[in-house]
Formats: structure tokens, sequence, C-alpha cells
């Protein structure tokens, strides 16, 4: 296995592996993207570290870089510094597809989640968190989701989305046949589901968490900060 296609393939289909990370970073190193593989190692090798210092009982503050635990946590400080050295240049090799590349991007949860109240008061559309190489979670209008999932999803083991203005996509939504509880809806240009819903339901927005389920089961998704 040597191509792009398929090793992103075994990333999409195995994600919670590190291993297909590690081998999709060697071909980037041998295909001149230095910047990018390094990138993909620094961010499993930090994954990995929290989760064995999460078993272990280890709480510590990375943000805070305080020298006291700089010497208590070298492993985990020597990886954050590889990485704020690499992050600068995220917007020259990162492969965002849809996203645009002045979109507010984060490589913790936290920063994440502040960003994301940060892109509703500055109307920043499209806000992402990048975790072991790959976008795993997004915050952007419910609209442009539909229209770009497909091309994000193709690339990134997308685990996460918070939806914006779900209400200005309505009009996304289009009804098949109803009986009683019953009734069959799609997104506009995407296949069709059978769902339980109240009579009132269909076309509304109450109806968006049952048909994202239906349409991506493997995908949580929130409301957004709109």
């Amino acid at each position: 296995m040597t191509d792009e296609p398929a090793l992103l393939a075994t990333i999409l289909a195995h994600p919670d592996e590190d291993t297909p990370r590690l081998m999709f970073a060697d071909w980037l190193q041998e295909h001149n993207q230095p910047l990018r593989a390094e990138f993909v190692r620094v961010q499993v090798q930090l994954a990995d570290l929290l989760r064995r210092m999460a078993r272990a009982g280890l709480r510590p503050t990375p943000r805070a870089r305080t020298a006291t635990e700089c010497k208590r946590y070298p492993e985990l400080f020597a990886l954050l510094a590889r990485q704020a050295l690499i992050w600068p240049t995220y917007g020259e090799w990162f492969p965002f597809g849809p996203l645009p590349q002045d979109h507010a991007a984060a490589t913790c949860e936290n920063i994440f989640n502040k960003l994301c109240v940060y892109a509703a008061v500055n109307h920043l559309p499209w806000v992402s968190l990048t975790q072991r190489g790959f976008l795993k979670a997004v915050q952007c209008p419910a609209a442009s989701w539909l229209a770009h999932a497909d091309a994000i999803l193709a690339r990134h083991p997308v685990e996460r989305v918070r939806l914006t203005d779900v209400p200005g996509a309505l009009g996304q939504i289009r009804l098949g046949w109803r009986n009683g509880h019953k009734c069959q809806l799609g997104f506009r240009g995407r296949k069709m589901h059978v769902l339980a819903l109240p009579p009132s339901a269909p076309g509304s927005e109450s109806t968006w968490p049952h048909l994202l389920e239906a349409e991506w089961p493997s995908i949580g998704f929130e409301r957004g900060f709109d």
C-alpha cells in the first residue's frame, strides 16, 4: 500500500488506530511533504502520551508551560514545543479542502471550544480541531456542511460537527411520503431515510438531529453558537 488514496481509506476505516497515520506520515516524507509528515507524527505521539498519562492519573496543565511542569513532564513539553514550531506553517501545507485557509484552527479541545465562541461573535464561519494529524471536529453553518461534507470526510476522520445557522438551511430538507408518525425524509441531493417523527416535525428544525444521525451515524452532531 503506497498510494495516497489507499492510505487515506485505511485511516478513515480505522480512525482509532495510530499505525495507518504513521504509515501515511512515511508516505508524506517520501513525497516531499516533510512538515506535514512531522506534524502527523508529533500529534500521534502527543495523543498517545496523553492517553498514557491519563491512565496513570496524571493531569498536567500544558497550556501553563511552567518551569516546574516542564521538568515534571519533559516528554510532553518536548512534543508540544515541536508542534508549536510547525503550527505557524499550518496554512501553507494542510489539505483544508473546502475549508478556507484563514479559518480558526486549534489543536486542543479547550482552544477549539473558545474559538467556536469567538467565531460566533466575529462571524467566522469555519472552526476546526486537528488532532493526530487530521481534522477531528469542525464548526460551520449547516448549509456549508451539507455542501462540503463529502469532500471533508473523504480525507478526514471527523468525529464531531457543530452546526450553526440551522434555520437558514431548512430548505435543504425534502419530504417524501408520510404515514402517521413515519415519514421519508432526506437532504437535497442525498439519499432518503425513513424516520419515526411527530406529525409536526418533518421539515422543521427538530428534524435535523434525527436526519443527521441517519445520514452520518458515526459522527456526533451538536448545535453550535449562532
